[in-house]
Formats: C-alpha cells, structure tokens, sequence
C-alpha cells in the first residue's frame, strides 16, 4: 500500500512487519524489492562494532551467505513500533548459530527502507 492510503507511522511499521516476514521466508527478492537502491544495512557482525553495506547488491549478497549459513534462522518479535519516517522492532534470533536478541532501527526515504541499522547482544 501506498502512504497516501496509510498514515506514514502505518505504512512504515507496515513495511518494517513485509521486511521482518520476508527475512523469515528468506525471501531475497521479496527484501530487496522493500530498500532503496542506495540503502545501507549496519549488521550485527564481526562484533563488536559490525560490517557496513552499501547498496543492494552488497545487501543482497551479505543476506544470501547468512540464509544459506543458517536455513533456519528466524526472528522473533517482541516489539515494534513506528516514529514517521523510523521504525523500531526489537527481536530474539531463533535457529541460528548462536542466541541473539536486539534491535533493528529502520529509516524510510518515501516508501523504501533507506537505512537499516542492526544492534544485537549475545
């Protein structure tokens, strides 16, 4: 949906909720289709300060290797909620290497994810 259908606090929360549940479908192409071409993912990993991507085809291929690594990762939502242009979704990783719980901040530049900054805790 479009934001002129929404309120901007329901169409971002709405969007961060597609991203979440393509993430858990490892769903690449549902993703990218989400971030803008110049989005920029801040990961979790190496710690403690993590890797910086830029653009889509860094994205991509950072989130190809961490799904075929771990085909059963998936994030729990314990809550999330919508500032406007920002979104806040603190999670737990389930099926992965290791316990992981955190935070992802999303930024939007009109109906795309620009920034999508990953803080986590071991």
């Amino acid at each position: 949906m479009s934001p002129a259908k929404l309120s901007r606090f329901e169409f971002s929360t709405r969007t961060a909720l597609d991203l979440h549940a393509a993430c858990n479908r490892h769903d690449l192409p549902a993703i990218l289709v989400l971030l803008s071409p110049d989005c920029t993912l801040e990961t979790v990993s190496p710690a403690p300060d993590g890797t910086i991507l830029n653009g889509l085809d860094a994205i991509s291929t950072h989130l190809q290797g961490l799904f075929t690594a771990n085909p059963n990762l998936r994030l729990e939502i314990e809550e999330i909620f919508g500032l406007g242009f920002h979104v806040v979704m603190r999670w737990r990783q389930t099926g992965g290497e290791e316990s992981l719980r955190g935070a992802d901040i999303y930024k939007f530049k009109g109906e795309k994810v620009s920034e999508w900054l990953r803080y986590g805790k071991r």
